[in-house]
């Protein structure tokens, strides 16, 4: 009654320490606190939310979401709230953020599979399975040939090597990304693939657009597993109008995705979802706007 209780260590939740302060007598306790889950909702308006969180907090939040992966699913989860460190964090698929100087939206929630199960170095052990958030860029980050020689797949391609390297050494310092594993075709009307893990990559067909709604001007394409569709993208065939982009959207320049369309000479392009299964050889010069993962 006559006492105080202070919080003496930095953490939040966990292990935390308290200090007790009653009648002159000093002790000192550790205490365990419980992260509150998160919260899940199956609706969201796409918002610009630059100035509402650092990239420090987006990891932290995407670590949380991804110990709560049996709470966040990724077919459902379009809006997340997050609460920690004394501070409210709510974001959801649409919403975008300024990456050196960049644009970039989230895609979707606990999607993509981690590469390494231990990245976010749980105090607990846990291992995750995926990392909490996808993002990609919204216009082409540079154009580019995707590769230069008509042998090599995606998993060899110029583009590759230049995302995981010179791209990924610019931003590494400013966001947490985590590499993640992916699945790219090795040939047309086959379900041959290889596995590669990346920090940036190149979107597929099937993470786009699978749904039909598409035109569709070849059958060739690789029958790969490359991934299923983000939810953003389902959200948006589906007729949505409050994400920030439409089935209309013009890009300004089409973009590659990763699946082969006849052999490694030609891959598919999007420049909106009514040309979103286009092919064009290896050669052609389209814009690069890769994913990546907190």
């Amino acid at each position: 009654e006559n006492g105080t209780i202070k919080v003496t260590s930095s953490e939040s939740y966990g292990e935390v320490e308290i200090t007790i302060t009653c009648e002159g007598k000093i002790e000192t306790f550790t205490v365990t606190v419980i992260q509150p889950p998160p919260e899940m909702k199956p609706s969201h308006s796409a918002k610009d939310i630059s100035a509402l969180y650092t990239w420090e907090e987006m990891a932290e939040a995407a670590k949380i979401i991804s110990n709560n992966d049996d709470i966040i699913k990724k077919d459902i989860a379009e809006e997340v709230k997050i609460k920690f460190n004394e501070k409210t964090i709510t974001i959801g698929i649409g919403d975008t953020m300024k990456l050196n100087g960049n644009n970039v939206r989230i895609l979707g929630f606990n999607h993509d599979e981690l590469s390494d199960v231990s990245v976010y170095k749980n105090e607990d052990g846990k291992t995750n399975k995926y990392a909490g958030i996808t993002f990609e860029y919204v216009n082409s980050l540079f154009n580019s040939k995707m590769h230069s020689n008509s042998n090599y797949p995606y998993g060899k391609s110029d583009v590759r090597t230049r995302l995981n390297s010179t791209e990924y050494d610019k931003i590494k310092s400013i966001a947490n990304i985590k590499m993640v594993k992916k699945i790219y075709g090795l040939d047309m009307d086959t379900t041959e693939y290889g596995v590669v893990n990346d920090y940036l990559w190149v979107l597929s067909y099937y993470e786009v657009c699978p749904k039909g709604y598409i035109l569709s001007t070849s059958n060739r394409k690789s029958k790969a597993p490359e991934g299923t569709e983000y939810l953003f993208f389902s959200r948006v065939v589906e007729g949505r109008t409050n994400l920030g982009m439409t089935l209309k959207t013009r890009f300004e320049i089409s973009k590659w995705l990763r699946t082969p369309d006849y052999g490694t000479q030609a891959y598919m392009w999007w420049s909106s979802f009514e040309q979103c299964s286009r092919e064009n050889g290896y050669y052609s010069t389209y814009g690069i706007a890769p994913g990546f993962c907190l």
